[in-house]
């Protein structure tokens, strides 16, 4: 298993919560996935912790949850680069309301997937630490 470290992220009783597991296996990503329903559960970041100051630091980040509506992205910290998983079908035009965390974010329908495809590209990252390349993503540089 590439990563080492899943964060699962929830409001339980009116306050914010979150869930901490040290080097998870897939039962543990994918069961903290499918608890995600856009209310109480609406985000999961896994990644590999760096083992030296010069690591990298790659963070795959699914959110919603919602009526089967999912973002995924996957953050380069030190190469300010962010990759997400996208519908091409869809437009970049319309948007939707996606709870990630805390808040709430307009997400361009382009970038909402489904749980199956949030569940294939977290078990590739999970298990190899790369992008699915079945799967299309776009890339943004941040700066």
């Amino acid at each position: 298993m590439f990563v080492t470290i899943m964060k699962a992220y929830g409001f339980v009783n009116n306050r914010h919560t979150i869930a901490r597991v040290n080097k998870p296996d897939w039962e543990d990503i994918e069961v903290a996935i499918r608890r995600m329903e856009g209310k109480f559960y609406t985000s999961v970041n896994i990644s590999k912790t760096a083992e030296t100051e010069k690591d990298e630091i790659f963070t795959l980040t699914i959110g919603g949850g919602r009526k089967d509506q999912y973002t995924v992205s996957v953050n380069f910290e030190s190469k300010h680069i962010i990759h997400n998983l996208v519908n091409p079908m869809r437009s970049m035009l319309e948007v939707v309301e996606v709870p990630i965390g805390v808040e709430a974010f307009q997400v361009p329908l382009r970038e909402i997937v489904t749980l199956d495809e949030a569940l294939q590209a977290a078990r590739t990252y999970a298990e190899i630490g790369v992008l699915d390349s079945a799967l299309v993503w776009d890339k943004t540089l941040v700066m």
